[in-house]
């Protein structure tokens, strides 16, 4: 599991599996938290969150 993502958690037959599984699940996590426009967690000093700035221009994430 990863605290900081709530609801981010995975199981697996093997360590491996598991860590398969994880990387996955926080992968899905994360693009259904950019679509939805969700705050997301800052961790070890990233930061994913989109800031739109003023006259910038940006893409859609129409294609996640």
């Amino acid at each position: 599991r990863i605290p900081a993502c709530a609801g981010v958690i995975a199981f697996g037959a093997s360590l491996r599996a598991c860590e398969q599984e994880l990387h996955s699940t926080l992968e899905d996590w994360l693009l259904l938290g950019f679509k939805l426009g969700h705050s997301l967690p800052v961790i070890d000093g990233i930061d994913l969150n989109i800031r739109f700035q003023e006259g910038a221009e940006y893409g859609t994430l129409a294609t996640v």
